[in-house]
């Protein structure tokens, strides 16, 4: 299937992420509420699309040593963080029609 062959325990914490991350837009971590229904998920998507991305990148940066020292991982993390939700809070991109972010679906 499209989990490419992951471990069920790669699955859980990628929906648990998800699931977190969704929870922190819907609450107002982009400086407004945003409900978590149909009509906003695909702007629920593009946001954690955004995160998820970043966040990714930065963690692969940081594991290749092409960001440190690892002293100032915590305070690196936390300006890309803060960065990432300002920009988000002036403009979250919609996901184009059918496209899915997190684990992929069931079929």
């Amino acid at each position: 299937g499209q989990d490419n062959g992951r471990p069920a325990i790669e699955r859980t914490a990628a929906h648990s992420m998800k699931a977190l991350v969704v929870k922190a837009i819907c609450d107002g971590a982009l400086g407004r509420l945003i409900p978590n229904t149909a009509a906003n998920a695909r702007t629920i998507d593009g946001a954690i699309l955004i995160f998820w991305s970043q966040m990714h990148g930065l963690t692969l940066l940081l594991v290749d040593s092409l960001v440190g020292p690892s002293g100032k991982i915590e305070e690196l993390s936390e300006g890309v963080l803060q960065g990432m939700l300002d920009g988000l809070a002036n403009c979250i991109p919609e996901v184009p029609d059918g496209v899915w972010v997190g684990p992929p679906p069931a079929e």
